[in-house]
């Protein structure tokens, strides 16, 4: 292992700042800011397989042409000298503070102070054919860093592989260890147990694409032997997508296989669900999906505690009420659910126009966060594979007073939270969805004075606004209002008059000193408040 020390990382720039710079901006529908980032916009690289955030604002992007760092300015190759730029794959733990890279010729740990190198020498390799890819890097809940990889495109008897990094030592698992060809993600159940997914033999075509369960540190591969016959696990979007119920099954959705020939024809695909000893499948959804439809996700809903099943058709599809997208789980057994039938129509939120050409290629659930709540969204598509096409943007729903109201209308689709924006991927880099920002105050909200000159406004240290609606700087006869004082402490419009202690309603501007203090003038004299931290 090699240790290099003088390294430190320094924040010259706070990620909040992410607008100051940033070249592209998009509306959504709803009125709020996508913005982007493109080659054009400085992104290095528009193939990536992860984005983190570590505690101090930064992004990390990370794919298989490099890793870089981006304070909200620029973009920038940290720990060139030690190989960084050259990783795959990142992964942070922000209990730890500390970031995980690897490619396939070295693992690199980084604690914000120095940097550990790993290569051939220390015990690090990967199994495979030459021209692997890593595909992700990520610990579990013992601390124990797998990293998984694959070679692209190649059909041989043994492709990709398996690396455990634990208690400073690596175990690099063959194709006699691991039943598993190019391992491609893996999710951890409630029990502890861990379960692997993978390309198959041909990433292109994922011939014998299967799972494999990881239990008491030993592998076994589910397949037609266990009664299974699904194929390509789709482990999507692990931080706003459920999978695991209340009572702690896990569900796993199949993509399946997809064979163009004359017609596309997608084969295997389902879901599964594990309960800590077996393998389960439900029955009904084959006779649903037909030889043209496959599954895209599977979510569970706590709200109404069920679980969803969500397809995609590579040739895309126009909404329609009758659409059978989406099914629910009734028992033991798939249904058709009626969340289709019940939105019914998509209308444009700021036309109310209904829209009739969209067209959408899969449907997926996202789950809360703290800028949306629950949300179905319908991914359009243009020209897949055959299909129509369309000119608009993914729609997104929410379930509100039992009914599913449209919500927004974005470019790209959410990935996780950052501290100051939701993260989204979109055709030609990321982007981050900063939401509508602005209130038009009312007397209802408790407006002293809407028909006034312009009010004067004052933030103190804290964020506090104070609204006076008096003109300071003018003659008292322009401009004097005799309605008190506003507050806006970021959710509530309040009101001070006489009768809460102002020494009068016709106020100036305010003032904040060193103390914190709190001077509002009014022609009755000056009030002093103490510091307002809260409403």
């Amino acid at each position: 292992m090699k240790l290099i020390r003088n390294f430190t990382v320094i924040l010259i720039y706070l990620l909040s700042a992410i607008t100051a710079n940033a070249q592209t901006k998009i509306k959504t529908e709803a009125n709020a800011d996508i913005v982007v980032y493109t080659n054009k916009d400085g992104l290095p690289t528009t193939n990536f397989s992860n984005i983190v955030q570590t505690n101090d604002g930064y992004l990390w992007i990370s794919g298989i042409e490099g890793t870089y760092r981006f304070d909200g300015y620029e973009f920038e190759e940290v720990g060139k000298e030690y190989g960084v730029p050259e990783m795959q794959a990142v992964y942070y733990d922000s209990l730890k503070n500390t970031l995980y890279f690897a490619s396939p010729a070295k693992f690199v740990i980084f604690d914000g102070d120095q940097f550990k190198v790993f290569g051939k020498d220390e015990g690090y390799t990967i199994n495979g054919q030459d021209g692997q890819t890593v595909n992700f890097v990520r610990a579990d809940s013992k601390g124990r860093i797998w990293i998984g990889s694959s070679t692209p495109f190649i059909d041989k008897e043994f492709n990709g592989g398996l690396t455990k990094y634990e208690n400073g030592k690596f175990t690099v698992y063959d194709s006699t260890t691991f039943p598993l060809h190019n391992a491609s993600d893996f999710i951890e159940t409630p029990y502890g147990d861990l379960i692997f997914s993978s390309f198959g033999r041909n990433t292109s075509t994922y011939e014998s694409a299967y799972i494999a369960l990881y239990k008491n540190d030993k592998f076994k591969r589910i397949d037609e032997s266990e009664g299974v016959e699904l194929q390509n696990a789709a482990l999507i979007n692990r931080d706003l997508n459920k999978t695991i119920d209340e009572e702690g099954n896990t569900w796993i959705a199949f993509s399946g296989i997809i064979i163009i020939a004359d017609e596309v024809s997608i084969t295997k695909s389902g879901v599964l669900m594990y309960d800590g000893e077996s393998f389960h499948e439900f029955p009904g959804l084959k006779s649903f999906l037909g030889e043209a439809r496959g599954i895209a996700s599977v979510h569970y809903n706590p709200a109404d505690d069920k679980i969803y099943a969500t397809t995609y058709n590579p040739g895309s599809e126009n909404f329609n009420r009758n659409n059978k997208t989406i099914y629910e789980l009734d028992g033991d057994h798939w249904i058709n659910s009626d969340i289709i039938k019940s939105i019914g129509s998509i209308q444009n939120l700021k036309t109310g126009k209904t829209l009739h050409d969209i067209s959408y290629v899969f449907t997926v659930f996202i789950d809360s966060n703290k800028y949306f709540p629950e949300m179905l969204s319908f991914i359009v598509t243009d020209k897949v594979l055959g299909g129509q096409g369309t000119k608009y943007q993914n729609q997104y729903f929410t379930y509100n007073n039992d009914k599913w109201l449209k919500t927004e209308a974005t470019t790209g689709a959410p990935i996780k939270e950052l501290k100051n924006g939701l993260l989204m991927n979109t055709l030609n880099g990321f982007g981050v969805y900063y939401p509508k920002d602005f209130k038009l105050f009312t007397e209802k909200d408790g407006f002293l004075l809407p028909g006034s000159f312009i009010p004067s406004l004052f933030t103190d240290k804290n964020g506090i606004v104070w609204i006076s609606y008096s003109l300071g700087d003018l003659p008292a006869y322009l401009g004097l209002s005799e309605v008190g004082i506003n507050i806006w402490d970021g959710k509530k419009l309040h009101t001070i008059t006489e009768k809460d202690g102002l020494s009068g309603n016709a106020t100036f501007i305010t003032f904040q000193d060193n103390e914190g203090r709190i001077w509002i003038p009014t022609t009755k004299g000056v009030t002093l408040c103490r510091e307002i931290q809260n409403s």
